[in-house]
């Protein structure tokens, strides 16, 4: 026969074999319950269980209270759940199972279920002495083991990415004990994750507070490093050592859900670089399916727990200007602590092409002259020492987001050092789309090489149907119920993929009956996949739903690639910055751009393709000219651009013959510094107009 189920960790509760819960009219009753289950199988003294529930009765007014208590619990449970003699009682074992044993389990994954919490929370009985200190005892003999057991259970969602979890644990931990470490940890880390720097360091302060008074005793130095890190992204204080930021701000209105599994693989290979094995990563998976979300999330993670972290988007336009990505990367690196330990020569030659080098260190010697294969070699060796530099500080890791739109240059300056790395601290991220359609040799190769690179191939798919629909949950938590019909189509029509499910519930939320999941759930019943005219329907009516401005300002986004951020360049559209800033907020809560920490970006490349073919030709050909121009402004002054840069612009405005000079003179600075793939790309655009 089943048995019954008993909690006893936290608030009471006692389950049927069906799982259905039962309450006891009267809590003494449920009392000698527990405290039989506590010790199956063992004989208790009647007169012992009397005086431990009835002891302010006399000895024959508790003894026939204790008989009522045995009558009402045998008529609950079964006649056979007790064995009672004349002077004692007990238990039959195998009837009933509490939680207890799942604590001095040796197996995680059974410690990992179940409710934990304080032993008999919130269950008093006031008159009865004898069985409340019983309850104290208890809970002094189980603390150590509990508190052991909700850490091991902190430490599995910290690995998963769980932190929403990992903060509920924290207040369970924080209730058995409120000046535990582990909790005040999970409880900032989960703040963090979530986007509340302020609360976490809150939280923090008021425990590094309480724990002096109390107990005269200060954090570790692992968390209070950890909070200086969250401190930098805000209002800087002084430290003995320099730390990089953390990025936070972005988990404000963003969901981490369903990827433990792939987190999980992620972390340990964290875990791995901590140990001064270089370990890297490449998330495959198609469009919005959650790829730079998990790499974000990783990230964030990690630079609570000291690394140094430099991330970087790739756009259309970097694939013909050479070592935009590499170039991108360094700019990052050179605001890291160690960075100034990297030696001159080598600052030099990364000066080439990053002005910002010369800027941080006006006084380097000249570098070196060289051309060809022998300029790209020495950039690649100047990008190791950088890293090099950084990661004897803090372990390095480099997260760059749809390389299959990298220049192949700086993919092949990355392949280099990724093959040549052996025992640095170095921990690189990547992420690229697996449609066949828009994989470049470049990509091929990091995915043919892998096993010689230290490379994972981490392949992300569909959320599963619970996942999914968690997530609408969560999404429509601050709005009215849809009804499950509206639900159902739009699970359907979301297919798993996470981005598709966001915009479906957003496009709900503005049109409500008449709204696009209807009729995308009739195409996607079937499909193995969300089709991409789904994915054209949606974006299309979110743009159709933005006010001018947002629609000014997302379609000279589309057209200005990594420089979106460059507030100045919106006044081409007759938009001041406080305009503009605002429109790039509704653009950020229309899920057109997200909030990457330190930048604003398109939520993804297709996102942001979409919205630069939705722009009239005209208008995109005049945008496109405008920019040209404030670049040629730029050039003459302190900024150097590249000439590609330029000649891209006015290629896109029609204006080819004044792009040949720019084409000309960006392809043999190209090919002079290692990089002919795009010189070919580039000048191959303006190969009709080369006459002569």
């Amino acid at each position: 026969m089943p048995p019954f189920r008993l909690t006893l960790l936290g608030p009471p509760q006692l389950y049927s074999p069906d799982g259905d819960p039962l309450r006891f009219r009267t809590r003494k009753h449920f009392a000698l319950l527990i405290y039989l289950a506590v010790e199956p199988g063992v004989q208790h003294r009647r007169d012992r269980l009397a005086n431990l529930l009835w002891s302010n009765a006399d000895q024959d007014e508790a003894r026939h209270s204790l008989a009522t208590a045995l009558s009402m619990i045998r008529g609950r449970l079964g006649p056979d759940l007790l064995d009672a003699g004349r002077d004692s009682v007990r238990l039959t074992p195998g009837r009933i199972v509490t939680d207890l044993h799942s604590l001095d389990s040796d197996d995680p994954e059974m410690v990992a279920e179940g409710p934990l919490g304080p032993f008999l929370e919130e269950f008093e009985i006031p008159d009865a002495v004898e069985f409340l200190q019983w309850k104290d005892g208890q809970h002094a003999r189980l603390l150590p083991t509990l508190h052991t057991a909700i850490a091991h259970r902190i430490e599995r969602c910290r690995r998963r990415g769980e932190s929403r979890r990992m903060e509920e644990l924290g207040h369970r931990l924080q209730r058995i004990d409120d000046l535990s470490e582990e909790a005040a940890r999970a409880l900032l880390e989960a703040r963090a994750m979530a986007g509340d720097r302020i609360g976490a360091l809150r939280i923090y302060d008021r425990w590094r507070v309480r724990l002096a008074d109390e107990l005269g005793a200060n954090p570790s130095q692992q968390l209070e490093r950890m909070a200086d890190r969250l401190r930098r992204g805000g209002l800087p204080r002084p430290t003995s050592v320099l730390l990089a930021p953390v990025p936070t701000e972005q988990w404000k209105e963003r969901i981490f859900l369903g990827r433990g599994p792939e987190f999980k693989v992620c972390y340990d290979a964290w875990e791995r670089v901590q140990l001064g094995e270089p370990r890297h990563l490449l998330v495959r998976g198609e469009s919005g399916i959650g790829k730079t979300t998990l790499v974000e999330r990783l990230v964030t993670s990690v630079a609570l727990e000291g690394a140094s972290v430099a991330r970087v988007q790739c756009y259309e336009l970097e694939r013909e200007l050479p070592f935009g990505v590499t170039g991108s990367l360094v700019n990052m690196m050179l605001d890291l602590p160690g960075a100034a330990a990297t030696p001159p020569e080598q600052l030099a030659e990364l000066g080439r092409l990053s002005i910002k080098v010369r800027q941080r260190f006006p006084s380097l010697p000249d570098p070196i002259e060289t051309i060809g294969e022998s300029a790209r070699i020495l950039y690649t060796e100047a990008v190791m020492a950088l890293v090099a530099a950084v990661a004897s500080e803090h372990p390095v890791v480099l997260a760059i987001d749809d390389i299959h739109l990298a220049d192949a240059t700086s993919l092949t300056v990355l392949h280099l050092i990724l093959r040549r790395v052996e025992s640095l601290p170095l921990m690189v991220l990547l992420t690229a789309s697996s449609a066949p359609e828009v994989e470049t040799p470049s990509t091929k190769r990091f995915v043919e090489n892998a096993h010689l690179l230290n490379l994972t191939l981490l392949s992300l798919g569909p959320l599963l149907e619970s996942e999914a629909q968690e997530l609408s949950d969560l999404l429509l938590a601050d709005a009215a119920d849809p009804g499950p019909a509206i639900r159902r189509a739009m699970l359907a029509g979301a297919r798993g993929n996470p981005m598709i499910q966001e915009l479906l519930i957003a496009d709900w939320r503005r049109r409500g009956d008449a709204c696009l999941a209807l009729a995308v759930s009739a195409m996607t019943l079937r499909a193995e996949r969300p089709p991409k005219e789904a994915f054209l329907r949606l974006i299309a009516g979110t743009l159709a739903a933005l006010d001018p401005e947002a629609r000014s300002v997302v379609e000279l986004a589309a057209v200005l690639g990594q420089r979106l951020n460059d507030l100045t360049m919106y006044t081409m559209v007759d938009l001041p910055v406080a305009r503009t800033m605002r429109a790039m907020t509704s653009l950020t809560a229309h899920r057109i751009l997200r909030d990457a920490g330190s930048h604003l970006e398109f939520a993804n490349e297709f996102v942001r393709g979409q919205c630069y073919v939705g722009t009239s030709a005209p208008l995109r050909r005049m945008l496109h000219g405008q920019v040209a121009e404030r670049l040629l402004l730029s050039d003459r002054g302190d900024e150097a651009i590249p000439g590609l840069e330029i000649a891209w612009h006015l290629v896109r405005a029609d204006r080819l013959h004044d792009a040949i000079p720019y084409l000309l003179a960006g392809g043999k600075e190209s090919i002079r510094r290692g990089a002919p793939h795009e010189a070919d790309l580039a000048l191959s655009t303006g190969l009709p107009a080369l006459t002569g």
